[in-house]
C-alpha cells in the first residue's frame, strides 16, 4: 500500500472512531428531570425542620408567657412536649443511621413521633396556647405523612 492508501485507511479511521464515541450520547435540550430524592433523605429533612419548628414553638411559649397571653401551667406543658420531640428527634436521627430495613425504620419513626404527646397536647392547653402549637402541628403532620403515618 502507498502513503496515499494508508494517509486515507488513517483517516476513515479516525472518522469511525469520532462517529462510535458519538453515537453513545445526545445532546438534550431544554430541562432535565432531577433525580428523585430517596425517602430517607426526605425524612431526615422533615425531621430538622420539626426540630425548628420546635425550637421556635419554645421561644413563642416563653414569649407569650412573659406577655401574659399564656399561662405557666400552659407554657409548662409545651416545654414537656417540646421535651419529648427533641428526645424523638435524637432517636429518630439514630434510627435512620442503623442499618435497619427501611420499612423497619419507617414503623420505628412513627412509634417515636407518636411517643411524644403532641397528640393529645390540645386538651392539656389553652385555645390561646394551643394557636400557638399549630405550627409544629402541621410540621409533624408533615412528617408523619412522609413516613406514611397518620396525622393529628
Amino acid at each position: 500500500m502507498t502513503n496515499r492508501t494508508n494517509l486515507k485507511l488513517a483517516a476513515l479511521l479516525g472518522c469511525l472512531l469520532m462517529l462510535s464515541a458519538c453515537a453513545g450520547t445526545t445532546a438534550i435540550t431544554g430541562a432535565t428531570t432531577p433525580p428523585p430524592v430517596p425517602v430517607p433523605i426526605t425524612v431526615t429533612n422533615s425531621i430538622a425542620l420539626v426540630a425548628t419548628a420546635n425550637d421556635a414553638l419554645v421561644k413563642a411559649a416563653i414569649a407569650a408567657r412573659d406577655a401574659g397571653t399564656i399561662s405557666q401551667a400552659d407554657c409548662s406543658a409545651i416545654e414537656s412536649v417540646s421535651t419529648a420531640i427533641s428526645n424523638a428527634g435524637l432517636q429518630m436521627d439514630t434510627e435512620l443511621r442503623s442499618a435497619d430495613a427501611w420499612t423497619v425504620q419507617q414503623q420505628k419513626l412513627i412509634a417515636l413521633l407518636q411517643s411524644t404527646g403532641l397528640a393529645q397536647l390540645k386538651a392539656r392547653i389553652s385555645t390561646a396556647a394551643y394557636s400557638i402549637v399549630v405550627g409544629l402541628i402541621t410540621v409533624a403532620n408533615q412528617l408523619s405523612v412522609s413516613l406514611g403515618g397518620p396525622t393529628i
